[in-house]
């Protein structure tokens, strides 16, 4: 048995195998934006990054996200497959962020991107768009799990298919690497 509906739980009864991940709920109080829409905290659970400390991990996450206990994350509790809050299994693909103290650091593949400007906004770009599209987004990335796509303080579109997270230095979006449509080189 993982616990039972009181929050008990006994982490050294327990081996979780594979990307699985055993965490124990610290906070949920922020609210992610995904495509433009806000989803309050009064919002059915899921789509909030909820404050959490590793308490158990798979072999794999360790291996392929770097995840180990003692570890602060932000996840998506949409992944929750097993609660007996405030301790839940989830799938390591469901961690957005771990936490280095106060700053965020991306895992397998993911940037963290800060809005900089708009397109409008830019000088001496050759990027021809239709008017009514100069009000796009660019950001800055802040934070890369590796450089693979992109590195530090590269240029992207942002677009609406990122969670957008809010910390103590402000508002950012999580993107997977794969998923950046470009880069602009200045």
């Amino acid at each position: 048995m993982l616990g039972n509906t009181d929050g008990f739980f006994d982490p050294d009864n327990i081996k979780v195998l594979g990307l699985k991940v055993a965490i124990r709920k610290d906070q949920t109080n922020e609210t992610i934006y995904h495509g433009g829409i806000v989803l309050p905290e009064s919002s059915v659970d899921g789509y909030k990054a909820t404050k959490a400390t590793v308490v158990a991990v798979g072999k794999d996450a360790n291996e392929d996200y770097g995840i180990a206990v003692g570890d602060v994350i932000r996840f998506d509790q949409c992944g929750v497959m097993y609660d007996t809050n405030p301790v839940t299994v989830i799938e390591a693909d469901n961690i957005i962020i771990k936490m280095h103290g106060d700053k965020p650091f991306p895992l397998k593949n993911r940037v963290l991107v800060k809005k900089k400007t708009s397109l409008a906004e830019l000088e001496n770009t050759e990027i021809l768009l239709p008017e009514d599209h100069l009000s796009v987004a660019i950001g800055e990335v802040f934070e890369v799990d590796n450089e693979d796509v992109v590195r530090k303080s590269t240029l992207v579109f942002l677009t609406c298919d990122a969670d957008e997270l809010h910390g103590p230095d402000g508002s950012y979006f999580s993107y997977e690497q794969d998923n950046i449509i470009a880069t602009l080189e200045m």
